[in-house]
C-alpha cells in the first residue's frame, strides 16, 4: 500500500497512531479486503486488537492493544469511561454559545440512512462537552469532549444542535449544501479535497499494566489548518 501511518506510543502492550483521514479503522463489513488501520500495520508490529474506532473520515487519535490481556484491560477502562477523548471539528453557522455540555439521549442507527438522532424516549445517554475556540467566516472551531461513546456521537449532536461538521454528507441538511460547496472549491484551490472535518486530538489514560498516565495530543493535519488558515 506505501501508507505512512504516524506511531505516537508503542510499548510492548499498546500502539496508538496518528490515523489518516481516508483509512478505515476496522474491517469493511461489505468488503474485507479494503485496507484498514490493523492489516497496515500488522506485518510490522504483528496481532493488534480494535478498542475503539474513528469513522473513516475522521482523522488522530487511535489505540490498539498488543495483546489479549491489555485488550481485556483497555475495554474495561472505555466500559468505565475512563479515557478522556477531545476532538476538533469545524461546524457550519454559528452557537449562540461559547460551551455547551449537550446531554440530548442519541439512538444509534434511529433512521432509514442509518444515522444516529436524537431521541428522548428510545435513545441512549450521551453526554458532549463543547467549547467554541475561534469563530470565522460562517464556521467555527469547536472543541468537543466526550464522556460517552455512541457511534456518530459529536456528529449526530452537533447535527441537533444545527450546526452539523463541515462537509459531513451524512448530517448536513440541504440548507447548507451552497456553504459547503463554496467551502469545498476554497479547499480545493489550496489543493486538498473536502473530508469530515473532525480530528481526534487528545487522548489520557492511566495505563492498565505500568499505571503509567499517558496523555497524547495530536495537533490537527494539514488539510484541517489550511482550512482554518483560508477562513481567517
Amino acid at each position: 500500500m506505501g501508507l505512512e501511518i504516524e506511531i505516537i506510543f508503542s510499548d510492548a502492550h499498546l500502539l496508538i497512531v496518528n490515523k489518516p483521514a481516508g483509512i478505515l479503522s476496522i474491517p469493511d463489513g461489505y468488503n474485507p479486503t479494503l485496507p484498514h488501520i490493523r492489516s497496515i500495520l500488522e506485518p510490522d508490529f504483528g496481532r493488534l486488537y480494535s478498542l475503539h474506532r474513528l469513522d473513516k473520515e475522521t482523522s488522530g487519535a487511535l489505540i490498539l492493544a498488543r495483546d489479549a490481556d491489555t485488550h481485556r484491560a483497555m475495554n474495561l477502562l472505555f466500559d468505565s469511561r475512563l479515557i478522556n477523548k477531545k476532538y476538533h471539528c469545524l461546524v457550519l453557522g454559528h452557537p449562540n454559545w461559547e460551551d455547551r455540555d449537550e446531554r440530548t439521549s442519541l439512538l444509534v442507527n434511529g433512521d432509514r440512512y442509518h444515522r444516529t438522532i436524537a431521541n428522548i424516549v428510545k435513545g441512549k445517554p450521551a453526554r458532549t462537552f463543547f467549547h467554541v475556540q475561534e469563530r470565522l467566516q460562517g464556521v467555527d472551531l469547536l472543541m468537543a469532549q466526550l464522556f460517552s461513546g455512541l457511534t456518530h456521537q459529536i456528529r449526530a449532536h452537533c447535527n441537533h444542535l444545527g450546526i452539523p461538521i463541515l462537509f459531513d454528507p451524512l448530517y448536513t441538511r440541504s440548507t447548507f449544501h451552497s456553504s459547503m460547496e463554496k467551502l469545498e472549491k476554497l479547499l480545493a484551490s489550496a489543493g486538498y479535497p473536502k473530508r469530515l472535518m473532525l480530528h481526534a486530538s487528545q487522548l489520557s489514560f492511566t495505563h492498565p499494566v505500568t499505571s503509567h498516565p499517558i496523555a497524547i495530543s495530536i495537533p490537527i493535519p494539514s488539510d484541517f489548518a489550511c482550512m482554518l488558515d483560508l477562513l481567517k
